[in-house]
């Protein structure tokens, strides 16, 4: 699978709350990519992951997952590719704002999940 195949159908995962499917659809490309590509994908899966530990009411493993996505994510923000496939800005500000509402409100304070924007 392409890793633009790949990032279409885990950002479906992503929409319709399927987190764990939509991690387990990234890896897939993300073991065989290489920098910055992996960092980039990396960050996603990271992403999709903390939204797992929220949906188990786990603060503690969302915040790890959501810090670390946000290294991986912003660290790549100037890779003008990664913006052509995705909405990146909008992934990045959507993370950051689920990592300070589960630092302020616990897992319960996330009442809506963001939307994966994918470019074709």
């Amino acid at each position: 699978m392409s890793v633009r195949d790949a990032l279409r159908r885990a950002a479906q995962q992503f929409n319709e709350a399927q987190f764990w499917e939509s991690h387990e659809t990234l890896e897939e490309v993300w073991q065989v990519s290489s920098d910055p590509q992996k960092r980039f994908l990396q960050g996603i899966i990271q992403a999709a992951a903390g939204f797992v530990h929220v949906q188990k009411h786990n603060p503690k493993g969302a915040i790890s997952l959501f810090t670390q996505s946000l290294e991986k994510l912003t660290a790549v923000e100037d890779v003008a590719d990664f913006h052509a496939w995705i909405d990146l800005h909008g992934l990045i500000e959507a993370v950051r704002h689920a990592l300070h509402t589960v630092q302020a409100q616990g897992t319960g304070g996330i009442t809506q999940f963001p939307t994966l924007i994918v470019y074709d």
